[in-house]
């Protein structure tokens, strides 16, 4: 007697799908933008970074580095540290293929030689890039009030926080902060608002930056209170100096020519660096130039020194 088994199956091998490749994934999304309107979630990795850039005639230049935070070295930055994140701006690419807006994002991505999550919206008339950054874009100041509404002077904060976070991470003065470290920048700096208080008279008279300067008074303070404070009276009033070669003199100096010139004026950057040196030369009792360089061969930013 033959035995029946009490299961019987059939089974099929279905070959795996292998994974499409960004070119592959891109013509796909540039054939169904031909016919309508849509947004994917998408990963932008360096090489479709780089098929979206090909398409880019007729662009505006690409910044590299400049006085915008919207630029090529911020972004990249950014992505580098893992603080990219899904904002709601996306990517748009025309119905005819051509990149409408997001190369500066496109070309840090290859920059920073990591991947990130974007959005990429397809399909719309090539014509509407004359549209798109009309509006103004937020400020560290503007994210700042939305994180503490009751902070009254935000872009002076905001400019205190930049600084003092940037040389905390060793990072360039004036880096982009994303939002998350402007509230950790609130936690770790807290001191702000009575420094900024103690500075603008006098930073107010000699036309510098408020933030600038109470940030490069806090960085002494931190190292040696007793001097910094002792140092600012002098460099505030003018009251006992001991001749035109000392620190103090000097700053002043620096500070005074630089009063209402325009196109010509001290960097935000070098204002605090030159705070910082005269201070130094204060608390070893030395003489001589102030001097700072933050191009071409840049110096790096002085460390204050305890004394």
């Amino acid at each position: 007697m033959t035995a029946i088994p009490l299961f019987s199956k059939s089974f099929s091998v279905i070959n795996p799908v292998a994974p499409q490749s960004d070119a592959q994934q891109l013509q796909e999304w540039l054939n169904r933008g031909r016919n309508e309107v849509f947004t994917v979630q998408a990963t932008l990795t360096p090489d479709l970074a780089q098929l979206l850039l090909a398409s880019n005639e007729e662009n505006r230049h690409i910044r590299e580095r400049s006085g915008s935070r919207r630029n090529v070295a911020a972004y990249a930055e950014m992505m580098q540290r893992g603080e990219w994140q899904l904002n709601g701006s996306t990517i748009v690419v025309a119905s005819n293929g051509q990149l409408n807006d997001g190369q500066h994002r496109c070309a840090a991505c290859i920059k920073a030689d990591v991947p990130v999550p974007v959005l990429i919206t397809f399909g719309v008339q090539r014509e509407t890039r004359t549209t798109l950054d009309q509006g103004a874009a937020r400020s560290p100041g503007d994210v700042l009030k939305f994180l503490d509404p009751t902070i009254s002077e935000v872009n002076n904060v905001s400019t205190f926080l930049q600084m003092r976070f940037a040389l905390a991470a060793g990072r360039a003065v004036g880096s982009l902060m994303t939002p998350d470290e402007l509230r950790d920048g609130l936690q770790l700096f807290p001191e702000y608002a009575a420094h900024i208080q103690r500075v603008r008279p006098y930073a107010r008279r000699m036309h510098l930056s408020l933030g600038v300067i109470a940030a490069a008074h806090s960085l002494c303070a931190e190292a040696n209170c007793a001097k910094a404070n002792e140092f600012w009276e002098a460099v505030a009033t003018g009251v006992g100096i001991a001749s035109v070669n000392s620190p103090v003199a000097r700053l002043r100096d620096l500070y005074d020519k630089n009063k209402g010139v325009r196109g010509n004026d001290l960097s935000r950057e070098t204002q605090a660096a030159l705070y910082v040196k005269g201070f130094n030369n204060f608390v070893r009792g030395r003489t001589g130039p102030l001097t700072f360089r933050p191009k071409g061969a840049p110096e790096p930013f002085p460390v204050a020194v305890r004394g």
